[in-house]
């Protein structure tokens, strides 16, 4: 679908951001638990490592000669399991530092830019903050996203207005 728009847009297309991958790794864990199934894990890591070479090449041969690639890491959606168990947000911290690395791995043997949403969100800041009795990364996680909302809204791995524009500024910094 991508590749069909850019080619019917040709030279109007000044920019293609990518965010890719993180479906494959949310699949991977336990909705009520936070639980993260490490045989569904490895797949998602190794679909990741076998795939997005590929879909980086075939964008850059149907984009437009020069216009930029720039992409996303994440943001850590799961440490939202802090109050029921601390131990699984470290976990889920370690596993998206991880996921993180890999696409910032082949991003950069495409040259590709990466805004770096997951400092952007503090994903690894475990620092507690007394006055909400939670880490800095759950904090802003909760402002930013839909992760602490009540039901119907909530909760909900997306980010709010506030979220998109903090992602939107760490695309522009790695355009810079």
């Amino acid at each position: 679908m991508a590749v069909a728009f850019l080619q019917a847009h040709g030279r109007a297309v000044k920019l293609v951001t990518l965010d890719i991958g993180a479906n494959d790794l949310l699949y991977c864990t336990n909705g009520e638990t936070g639980g993260i199934d490490a045989d569904c894990r490895a797949a998602a890591f190794t679909s990741l490592a076998d795939h997005l070479p590929s879909i980086l090449t075939t964008l850059r041969a149907a984009a437009a000669p020069g216009v930029p690639i720039v992409a996303l890491n994440y943001y850590n959606p799961f440490i939202a399991v802090w109050s029921k168990d601390p131990a699984l947000a470290y976990e889920s911290a370690t596993l998206v530092s991880a996921f993180n690395a890999l696409l910032e791995n082949i991003y950069a043997d495409f040259d590709v830019p990466v805004g770096d949403v997951a400092h952007a969100f503090h994903a690894d800041d475990f620092t507690l903050v007394p006055l909400l009795d939670q880490p800095v990364n759950v904090a802003l996680l909760c402002q930013l996203t839909w992760m602490c909302a009540p039901s119907p809204q909530g909760p909900n791995i997306h980010a709010n207005t506030s979220g998109y524009f903090v992602i939107a500024l760490a695309l522009l910094a790695a355009m810079h």
